[in-house]
């Protein structure tokens, strides 16, 4: 009995692990049948305009599952604590940026999701756009490496 017992845990630790080592060695910037990607740009100070667009570049047809902004007085890179922005009400928790405008846009060989974003001040800020998606039937032709989650651009407020 006991026997069986400890069988029946190590099969279980053993199927648990192979699921963590698949997710941790498998397809990078994977979540389930979803993707991520992100790319973050520095704000310019209010007297020099204050704004700024920065996107992500997707597969053509990708189904977005989640978009988020993040605005911040340092880049964080990919770390998790950034100070966030609420994109239905186009609101930051730093008061003094907003989020102006949402873009979304077929290219040639990919789509673009681009966000707008303004600040009001001449301290530096930091924006990080992150979209989470599903790609559809069909090669994914945007450029981006599958190993790297960070594929996108950043450029003035057309």
């Amino acid at each position: 009995m006991r026997l069986a017992f400890l069988l029946i845990a190590v099969v279980g630790v053993a199927l648990g692990t192979a699921d963590a080592f698949a997710g941790k060695f498998g397809k990078a910037g994977t979540e389930g049948a979803l993707r991520v990607r992100y790319f973050t740009a520095e704000i310019p100070p209010a007297s020099e305009g204050g704004q700024v667009r920065v996107g992500v570049k997707l597969p053509l047809g990708a189904k977005i599952a989640k978009t988020l902004v993040f605005i911040d007085s340092e880049d964080k890179a990919d770390r998790k604590d950034w100070s966030k922005c609420d994109v239905e009400k186009k609101t930051c928790a730093i008061g003094d940026a907003r989020i102006l405008r949402f873009h979304r846009e077929d290219r040639e060989k990919w789509q673009d999701l681009a966000v707008d974003v303004e600040s009001s001040t001449q301290a530096p800020r930091f924006v990080k756009l992150t979209v989470r998606f599903q790609p559809q039937s069909g090669f994914d032709r945007s450029g981006c490496s599958r190993t790297n989650m960070r594929c996108g651009y950043a450029g003035p407020v057309e």
